[in-house]
């Protein structure tokens, strides 16, 4: 089961749970500019404690180079080199993104629940927005140092 709400409809429970006079549109946008302050500090590095949730960290890993059948697909790439090279295509070759714009690293986004009060926590994932994808994409471009380090069992 999947339950997900859009701000306007955390905005009305707000208005009726609270019975306050501001309007819907208001309290929408203050959802609006509090999440993007957050997407902010998350993308540049900082890790994020929402109260009662736990935390959000964005972690940089290093790309394992031994098993180059698991590096991602570069499509664009891949494509217009078969064009070119039929000795490519007749082999059936792709070409694998090796991050070479931020030294071999990976950003990703982490929910650590280990310091959340949530029961059964478990069953709940984060997914990060479209918006806060590009913004650490973007961040990864100029500066992935600013990233903390992945290490696998730590928090």
């Amino acid at each position: 089961m999947k339950a997900t709400f859009n701000n306007t409809q955390i905005a009305q429970f707000y208005k009726k749970e609270n019975k306050t006079n501001l309007s819907t549109k208001i309290i929408r946008d203050i959802i609006y500019s509090y999440f993007d302050l957050i997407a902010n500090d998350i993308a540049s590095g900082k890790r994020v404690t929402l109260t009662y949730l736990g935390d959000i960290v964005v972690k940089k890993k290093k790309l394992n180079y031994d098993r180059t059948d698991r590096l991602p697909i570069d499509f664009y790439r891949t494509k217009k080199l078969r064009k070119e090279d039929a000795e490519f295509r007749k082999n059936k070759g792709v070409v694998r993104l090796l991050n070479e714009h931020s030294d071999g690293y990976v950003a990703h986004c982490y929910w650590i629940k280990l310091y959340s009060p949530l029961e059964n926590s478990q069953f709940f994932n984060f997914t990060p927005f479209y918006t806060l994808k590009k913004k650490i994409y973007k961040q990864t471009i100029d500066n992935i140092y600013v990233y903390e380090d992945y290490i696998k069992g730590l928090p």
